[in-house]
């Protein structure tokens, strides 16, 4: 019963909001205090958590531009 009542509002949210757009990260700014990591790893740190971000947006902008009509499992430019 809890399930079909679950199911029944996620259904009704995703019916009524139609969010037709992607989904888009931003880069959080933070400070690393440590004593253990050097100026140049922390960089390197930093440096990776940019790419992350911009790799996850630009998945998601592809995810979101594909037509979902005509899309399969056969056939697909995103591969995982």
């Amino acid at each position: 019963m809890k399930t079909l009542i679950n199911n029944n509002v996620k259904n009704i949210i995703r019916d009524t909001l139609k969010l037709d757009e992607a989904l888009s990260s931003q880069e959080k700014q933070f400070q690393i205090n440590t004593d253990f990591l050097s100026n140049d790893n922390i960089e390197n740190h930093k440096e990776l958590y940019r790419g992350y971000i911009d790799n996850f947006n630009k998945s998601n902008l592809k995810l979101d531009s594909v037509e979902k009509a005509k899309s399969n499992s056969n056939h697909c430019s995103i591969q995982f």
